[in-house]
C-alpha cells in the first residue's frame, strides 16, 4: 500500500494518540479520527507491531535467543554485537548490542521495520531522524553515535538508556515539584541546544523524553525535526564533521499538520510554518502534565482536542494541584500562549525561569515546595577584586595519609592508636590526587589524576598507568578508581561522561578495562568477591548521593535493587561490612548525615551515629569504625578522625565515639582500609587562593599569559585593591593563622603586614581621596561565623599609617561596601536575617 507523507504523517500521529487511549476504546477512536481506510489500516498495523512486541525504551528487556532480523551474538556493521531484542514496534525495532570498538560500550541499535525498509519516504524519515540528532551533542539529547547500513537496512547506533519514558514516569500521577523542576531545566538546555542549531523537534512530548534511572532527562526521536532556515536549505554539521543538507520540502508539505495532537502547537495543528516557538508550546504541555498529572488539552477525539488547543484555556494547574507554585503556574501558562508572540521566545528563558524557581525554593522562600537539600549547607563569602589582579582559587594541597593502629582496650572499650603519618603521593597543585584506595593486601594504592588512573606499589613507588576509554575527553569526563577486589588484581572503576557514570572493572596485569554498567556508580566489592554493590539515581552529582543501593554479581550479572531511599533522602559510600552479611552507607537527609548498616537477609537497619558534620567512614574487620567530621566552610574547615566500635553480633554501637586526631584547616575523606584493619589510607586536602598579576597587551584588549603568582605560602589570599601608585596589592589573609590586612609590591616577594589583631579584618580598599585604606570587622576572628545579628563595622586607617578609626556599624555580611571622602559617608548592602 502506497501512502503519501502527509498521510503518513496523519498515521503517525493518530497512531500516538491511540496508545493513550484504553486497548477497548481504539477501534471506535480510529472511527472517529481517520475515516479514511488507508490511513486507518495503517494506523491498525502500526498498533499490531506495538502490542505484538512492545514499544520502543518502554518495556523492561526480554532475553531472547533467536529475533526475526537477528540472533543472539550476531555481528553487525562489523562491530556491533546483538545481545538482545530491546523492543519491536510501529516505528523501528531496537537491539541492545555490544561496540567491540568501544571496549563493549552498551549501545542501542534502531532500525526500521522490515516491512518499511524498503520505503523511500521512511528511509529519508529514518535518516533525518539520526542526522539531526548526531548534529547535536548535549547530555540531555539521546547521542547518535553512528549511522550506518547493514545488509541494506539502515540503522543508527545510539546511546543505551535505562530507565522509563517520561509518559511512563508520569502515568496520571503528579511529580514533586522538585522533580518537575529539575527534569524541566534539563529539557529546556536540550531545546535550547536543538534550537541553537536552527532544529526544530516538533513533537515534544513525555513519550518521547526518556527519564534515565540517576534522574537525567534525554530527548528522543528527532523523526520530525525541522531545519529552520533562512534560506531554503541549510547545512548542519554533524558529529563526525561532515554537512548534511536538510531541505525544507523533504521534511514537511504545505498544510501537513505534524506531531502528536495533544501536544501540538495552534500554529502547528493549523498547518502553518513554524519556529523554535512551536517546541516551547508543547514544552508547556509537558510541564503542565508533570505537575498535574493531566493533559492541559484532551478530549474523545483529536477534532475536540484541536479545538481545545486553538479556543480554550486549559484548567489552572493550581486547580489541578495546589501544591503548584505561582511562579510555576505563570511559567506554564506563558508557555501556552496561544499567540507565539506573548508566549516564550526562547528556551533559554524557560530555563532561566525554572533554575530562578529552583534556586528560590531550595531556599525556603516558597511554603508550596518541600525541596530537599541533599548534602550540607555552604556559607557564601563575597569577593571583589582589584582591576587586573587574578585571583587562582581551589589549588588543593592534596595529601593521602597512613595510619598504623596499635591497641584496642576491650575493658575502657576505647581506640588507643599510634599515628603513623606517611605521605603517600606529591602531586602539584594543578594536577591534584582524588579517590585512593588501598588494596586489602596493603600492596597497592590506586588514585586518579589528570593522567588517569595510578597503581602505585607501596613497597617500591613503582607506578602503573590506567589511562580511561579513548572517546573520555581530559578535563571534562572523570575515570576514577571505586573498589579492590579481594585478590588485589582488579579494580572496579566508575567513568563519569556529562554526568552520567558508568561502571568498569580493570585487570591491573593486563591494564584492560571492560563495562559492566552504565548509569551506575560502583562502591565496594564482598569480602568473598561474589557480589558488587553499587547506586543508581542521582540526586546531587556533587555529594555523590543517589537514590537506590543495588546488588550485582562480580561480571554485572543478576543485578537487582536492595534498597529505595525514603523521601528526600539519598545514600553515598556505600560499603560491605566486614563480615560479608550486610552493607553500611551514609545517609543524607537535608542537612543531617549518619551511618547506618543494613543486614542483607532481614534487610533490617541499624543508626551507628548521626551528626550533621559526618564526612565519610570505613569498616574495619574488628567491628571498628573510623569516621571523619569536617567543620566549617569550604575555605575554612577543621578535620578529625575518630573511632567507634561495633557489637558484630547486633550492629549496634559499644560505646560513644572516641577523637583520634585532630587536623585544622582541613578535610578529610575516602577513607579506605586492609584487610587486617593496620593501614588507613585518606584524602587530606586543604584550601588556599594565591594572586595573580598579569600585564595588558594590545593596547589593553588582552592579558599576557602566563599571569605572574604574586603571593605565596599556604594561605587563603584574598587581593580587593592596589595602593594609589599600582606598585602594590593590598589583601586580606589568613596567613599568620588570623584574617588580617596585607601590602605586597610588585617587586618584592614578601607581603607587609598593615593592620592586625585578634579580630578579623577584611575586604580592604582605598577611599576615593587615596588617603585612607577602609576594611570591614567585626569582634570574632572567624569571618564564615557571622551571623545575620552579628555587629559588623567598617573602619579606616591613613594609607600613611595610624591607629583606625570607626566609620559606620552594621550587622551580618556587608559586602560589598563604598565610602565617601568623609566619616559616616558609606553604603553597603546588608543580609537580613530571612537572607534578603
Amino acid at each position: 500500500m502506497e501512502i503519501t507523507p502527509n498521510k503518513w504523517q496523519r498515521a503517525k500521529a493518530v497512531f500516538d494518540a491511540a496508545l493513550q487511549r484504553p486497548p477497548e476504546e481504539r477501534a471506535s477512536f480510529l472511527a472517529l479520527a481517520c475515516p479514511e481506510d488507508d490511513i486507518r489500516q495503517q494506523v491498525e498495523q502500526l498498533l499490531l507491531n506495538h502490542e505484538q512486541a512492545g514499544s520502543f525504551l518502554s518495556k523492561p528487556a526480554i532475553e531472547v535467543p533467536k529475533t526475526e532480523r537477528f540472533v543472539a551474538g550476531s555481528i553487525v556493521a562489523g562491530h556491533f554485537k546483538i545481545v538482545r531484542l530491546l523492543g519491536k514496534g510501529g516505528m523501528g525495532e531496537v537491539f541492545e548490542a555490544e561496540d567491540l570498538k568501544m571496549f563493549g560500550r552498551q549501545v542501542a541499535l534502531k532500525f526500521l521495520p522490515q516491512e518499511l525498509a524498503h520505503d523511500r519516504q521512511m528511509r529519508e524519515r529514518f535518516e533525518r531522524e539520526a542526522k539531526a540528532a548526531s548534529a547535536l551533542d548535549h547530555p540531555n539529547i539521546c547521542t547518535v553515535y553512528e549511522i550506518g547500513e547493514h545488509e541494506g537496512h539502515p540503522f543508527m547506533a545510539m546511546q543505551y538508556l535505562d530507565g522509563q519514558t517520561l509518559q511512563e514516569r508520569i502515568q496520571g500521577k503528579l511529580l514533586k515539584i522538585a522533580t518537575v523542576l529539575d527534569l524541566g531545566i534539563q529539557i529546556a538546555d536540550a531545546l535550547d541546544a536543538a534550537h541553537s542549531k536552527s532544529i526544530i523537534h516538533r513533537d515534544v512530548k513525555p513519550a518521547n523524553i526518556f527519564v534515565t534511572t540517576r534522574e537525567q532527562a534525554k530527548i528522543l526521536d528527532f523523526g520530525l525535526a525541522k531545519q529552520q532556515l533562512v534560506h531554503r536549505a541549510r547545512a548542519v554539521e554533524a558529529v563526525d564533521g561532515s554537512t548534511v543538507s536538510l531541505p525544507q520540502e523533504s521534511l514537511t508539505s504545505p498544510g501537513a499538520a505534524l506531531g502528536t495532537i495533544a501536544y501540538m502547537s495552534p500554529e502547528q495543528g493549523r498547518g502553518e510554518d513554524l519556529d523554535a516557538r512551536t517546541d516551547l508550546f508543547s514544552f508547556g504541555a509537558v510541564l503542565y502534565e508533570m505537575a498535574t498529572g493531566q493533559h492541559a488539552f484532551s478530549g474523545r477525539t483529536t477534532g475536540v482536542i484541536h479545538d481545545a488547543i486553538l479556543n480554550r484555556e486549559p484548567t489552572s494547574a493550581r486547580q489541578s494541584n495546589p501544591h503548584v507554585p505561582l511562579e510555576l503556574e505563570r511559567i506554564i501558562a506563558k508557555a501556552l500562549e496561544k499567540d507565539r508572540e506573548v508566549r516564550y521566545q526562547h528556551a533559554a528563558d524557560v530555563r532561566a525561569d525554572l533554575k530562578r524557581l529552583k534556586r528560590e525554593s531550595e531556599s525556603g522562600r516558597l511554603s508550596t515546595i518541600a525541596a530537599p537539600s541533599i548534602g550540607r549547607a555552604t556559607r557564601s563569602f563575597p569577593l571583589r577584586f582589584g582591576p587586573w589582579t587574578l585571583v587562582f582559587l581551589g589549588i588543593l594541597v592534596i595529601a593521602s595519609a597512613f595510619l598504623a593502629f596499635r591497641t584496642w582496650s576491650k575493658r575502657q572499650e576505647l581506640f588507643h592508636v599510634e599515628i603513623k603519618q606517611r605521605r603517600l603521593t606529591a602531586n602539584p597543585g594543578d594536577n591534584p590526587v582524588d579517590w585512593p584506595l588501598i588494596s586489602s593486601d596493603a600492596k597497592y594504592l590506586a588514585y586518579s589524576d589528570k593522567g588517569g588512573i595510578r597503581i602505585k606499589l607501596l613497597e617500591t613507588g613503582e607506578l602503573q598507568t590506567i589511562p580511561p576509554p579513548t572517546n573520555f575527553k581530559p578535563g571534562r569526563d572523570a575515570w576514577t578508581p571505586a573498589a579492590w577486589f579481594p585478590d588485589s588484581t582488579r579494580i572496579l572503576v566508575n567513568g563519569t561522561q556529562s554526568g552520567t557514570s558508568s561502571i568498569w572493572i580493570v585487570s591491573i596485569l593486563r591494564g584492560t578495562a571492560r563495562l559492566l554498567r552504565e548509569s551506575s556508580r560502583a562502591w565496594s566489592v564482598a569480602p568473598n568477591g561474589s557480589l558488587i554493590v553499587f547506586t543508581t539515581g542521582t540526586l546531587s552529582t556533587l555529594w555523590k548521593v543517589e537514590s537506590e543501593i543495588w546488588l550485582m554479581g562480580p561480571d554485572g550479572d543478576n543485578a537487582r535493587r536492595f534498597l529505595v531511599a525514603d523521601q528526600d533522602s539519598g545514600f553515598t559510600r556505600v560499603m560491605w561490612q566486614p563480615n560479608g552479611q550486610g552493607i553500611a552507607y551514609l545517609k543524607i537527609t537535608g542537612g543531617d548525615n549518619s551511618i547506618e548498616t543494613r543486614d542483607l537477609q532481614s534487610r533490617l537497619g541499624t543508626v551507628i551515629w548521626a551528626d550533621p558534620n559526618l564526612q565519610d567512614f570505613c569498616f574495619l574487620r574488628d567491628g571498628r569504625v573510623i569516621f571523619s567530621r569536617v567543620r566549617g566552610y569550604y575555605e575554612a574547615t577543621d578535620a578529625d578522625l575518630w573511632g567507634i566500635k561495633l557489637d558484630l553480633s547486633t550492629g549496634k554501637p559499644r560505646a560513644r565515639p572516641v577523637q583520634l586526631i585532630s587536623w585544622p584547616s582541613s578535610n578529610l575523606q575516602l577513607l579506605s582500609a586492609t584487610a587486617d584493619g593496620s593501614h588507613l589510607v585518606f584524602l587530606k586536602s586543604s584550601y588556599q587562593t594565591q594572586v595573580y598579576v598579569g600585564e595588558l597587551e594590545g593596547g589593553g584588549s588582552r592579558l599576557k599569559l602566563p599571569p605572574r603568582v604574586l603571593t605565596h605560602g599556604e594561605a587563603i589570599h584574598r587581593p580587593t585593591a592596589w595602593t594609589p601608585d599600582s606598585k602594590a596589592v593590598l589583601f586580606s589573609s589568613d596567613l599568620n593563622g588570623s584574617w588580617d590586612i596585607y601590602k605586597q609590591a610588585l617587586d618584592k616577594n614578601e607581603p607587609e603586614l598593615l593592620i592586625s589583631g585578634p579580630e578579623f579584618k577584611i575586604d580592604p580598599r582605598l577611599s576615593p581621596d587615596d588617603k585612607w585604606i577602609l576594611y570591614t570587622t567585626a569582634a570574632i576572628s572567624d569571618p564564615y561565623q557571622i551571623a545575620a545579628t552579628t555587629p559588623v563595622f567598617i573602619k579606616r586607617v591613613p594609607v600613611s599609617g595610624g591607629a583606625p578609626q570607626l566609620i559606620a556599624s552594621a550587622r551580618g555580611q556587608i559586602n560589598p561596601f563604598r565610602c565617601g571622602r568623609g566619616p559616616g559617608e558609606c553604603v553597603w548592602a546588608e543580609v537580613s536575617a530571612v537572607s534578603r
